[in-house]
């Protein structure tokens, strides 16, 4: 997908009723494997929806099918490995490629490569994209290296020194910005792409991001009286930061009590009219019912705020807000936040076992059970697999242990089960297609619940390299003392 981009400035139509797309994808490394097609359901959670999935053949060949409005961004997933891509109604020819050698994981256990596109107008999103980014990328790593060069020119090598020179918005770097701007916006003049220029628009308004940046500059150049652009990833990423802590920094410390009180109440319409006193968002009750949800959504694990009162707001406008947008991110949000909270029933899960039964999890809680995820090949997991051994043998009387693997398939649980012989637990299998963690919510991986029945415990649970071990030991003791025959219990009193 790396190409020089070249400019054959031909119109591009963009459709907002949903029309159909196909993806002719070529993977030969991953034959005899599945790919599956995701739409992120909006860009503020990125909360996937599956689309399409199908079986690549013996050479590595697979077509895959869907509907798309607009421009949707999407991924495709083979195992453990994903790729990001925009769809538009077309048919695209893909490569998906290998996993190079040492290329690292993400947190959630996963791995990313860059796809291959053949056939393809260099008018498509996805080389216009690929090329802006690139650009960009390279912009801010010129840009930081000249702030560190002209901040610190004695000491060019001091990394020490060097970090104070980020981010600093220097008169210096703000006329290199707007050299860049001018030139970036010349090169892509001719483009006539209205998603297309709003991406570079706030690609480069996010440059302007800073602790020297001046709000009111940028909120009248690139947001006042603009349409909020909800499917453009480089607007999502700025209105995230430019309103990051927005909550904090203006309505509580104005009107601490007010905004207390009415988060606790739950009453939407008294934070909007709080957020609605700075002039920013003053007569925008669309912004500002936006930076109301994401920025409950930012504060939720904090202590400042009731959380049933923040609950209460987003469920309000996930039912009732007269911007569709706003009920899907709204929904999402609550999802997020409360999918896994303590005091909620894990999900209904169905999974394979070792010799490829299908398993319904819930048949299997009963009492307290310690339920994990981890992923083969994760460093990380196997460092907590020695910790979590030795608190089997100490706790696994009074906890029940289950594991489940994400992989290929039952002969991958076996080969992982020889070559873990001590692991001797109940052991599940949970795929690959990310479907386990999306259920779980689940970004990284190992991670760790404790169940009572179905429901959640602790959730997440704490390591077993860093606290477990005391909560097992607690339910253990407990145990002990509830089967313990006393005077009083298991044995009539003598008379």
């Amino acid at each position: 997908m790396r190409k020089a981009l070249l400019f054959p400035f031909l119109f591009l139509s963009l459709g907002l009723d949903a029309a159909p797309v196909t993806l002719e994808v070529n993977a030969p490394t991953y034959a005899g494997e599945r790919i599956f097609l995701y739409r992120y359901l909006e860009l503020f959670t990125m909360r996937q929806e599956p689309l399409a999935d199908a079986l690549l053949d013996d050479q590595g060949h697979a077509v895959l099918t869907a509907e798309v409005s607009g421009t949707t961004k999407a991924m495709l997933r083979i195992g453990a490995v994903s790729a990001d891509l925009f769809l538009r109604s077309a048919t695209y020819h893909i490569g998906f490629p290998p996993l190079p050698s040492g290329t690292p994981r993400t947190l959630n256990g996963t791995a990313k490569v860059q796809l291959e596109f053949t056939e393809i107008d260099a008018l498509d999103v996805n080389m216009l994209t690929t090329d802006l980014y690139e650009r960009l990328d390279a912009f801010v790593a010129e840009d930081l290296m000249a702030q560190r060069t002209v901040a610190h020119p004695e000491q060019p090598g001091d990394s020490l020194h060097q970090q104070a020179g980020r981010f600093v918005n220097s008169k210096d770097s703000e006329a290199r910005i707007d050299t860049f701007d001018r030139k970036l916006r010349r090169f892509y003049a001719e483009v006539p792409d209205p998603w297309f220029r709003s991406e570079v628009e706030y690609g480069l308004a996010g440059l302007h991001l800073g602790p020297r940046a001046n709000d009111r500059d940028l909120f009248d150049r690139y947001l006042k009286g603009r349409p909020v652009a909800y499917d453009v990833p480089a607007y999502v990423h700025f209105i995230d930061a430019f309103f990051t802590d927005h909550l904090v920094r203006f309505p509580f410390q104005s009107n601490e009590r007010g905004l207390v009180h009415a988060i606790k109440d739950g009453d939407a319409d008294s934070v909007m009219t709080l957020l609605a006193r700075n002039d920013l968002l003053r007569d925008n009750d669309q912004l500002t019912e936006l930076v109301m949800i994401t920025e409950l959504r930012a504060q939720y694990w904090g202590k400042l705020f009731d959380r049933n009162g923040m609950r209460t707001i987003l469920q309000q406008v996930a039912e009732g807000s007269a911007y569709p947008e706003h009920r899907t991110i709204a929904t999402n949000i609550l999802w997020d936040l409360t999918a896994m909270e303590p005091g909620t029933a894990l999900p209904s899960l169905k999974l394979t076992d070792e010799r490829g039964e299908k398993v319904i999890v819930d048949s299997l809680l009963q009492g307290h059970t310690l339920f994990f995820l981890v992923g083969d090949r994760c460093s990380v997991c196997e460092q907590e697999l020695v910790a979590l051994e030795q608190l089997h043998k100490e706790n696994g009387s009074a906890v029940r242990f289950i594991g489940v693997l994400l992989g290929d398939g039952p002969e991958h649980l076996t080969r992982y089960r020889k070559a873990h012989p001590t692991l001797d637990w109940t052991w599940l299998m949970g795929g690959n297609d990310g479907t386990v963690m999306e259920a779980l919510r689940a970004r990284n991986l190992p991670i760790f619940h404790l169940l009572k029945g179905r429901e959640l415990v602790l959730s997440p649970a704490p390591l077993p390299s860093s606290g477990l071990g005391p909560v097992l030991h607690k339910l253990k003791v407990q145990q002990l003392e509830e089967n313990r025959i006393t005077p009083h219990r298991g044995t009539p009193p003598k008379r």
